[in-house]
């Protein structure tokens, strides 16, 4: 549901900061889970 742009990078940035509990694998599993592919 992500568009690669620079504004969509912050938000999701953003949403992982105030959501950390959701993407807790991800952040785990991956040292840059905002630079994931599209």
């Amino acid at each position: 549901p992500w568009n690669c742009s620079v504004c969509d990078v912050l938000y999701l940035s953003e949403w992982i900061t105030l959501n950390p509990s959701k993407v807790k694998y991800n952040v785990d599993a991956d040292a840059d889970p905002d630079l994931e592919p599209c």
